[in-house]
């Protein structure tokens, strides 16, 4: 884990990176912190673009399970029907 002394020491690098470079559009952050809420910002996306695939895998999963169910019910109601039509 990096604690936040390092982290920003980092920033303050990248940040003078940006400072020095010619851009034609200004994206440089106007301080540390503004970079430093950036990365933060980056970091959040990205964790909930990981939410958002295992949420999509769940609902995959549970339309499965359901499937799943809803056939088994139709096999034990088709099964009962056939047995009740044999003693019959």
């Amino acid at each position: 884990m990096v604690d936040g002394k390092e982290k920003l020491r980092a920033a303050i690098v990248r940040f003078n990176r940006t400072r020095a470079r010619d851009v034609a559009v200004d994206e440089r952050p106007g301080c540390v912190y503004g970079l430093l809420t950036r990365d933060l910002a980056d970091d959040l996306q990205a964790g909930l673009a990981g939410v958002r695939a295992e949420l999509a895998e769940l609902r995959r999963l549970l339309a499965g399970i359901f499937v799943a169910l809803a056939l088994t019910f139709v096999g034990v109601v088709v099964d009962l029907v056939l047995r009740a039509a044999a003693l019959r």
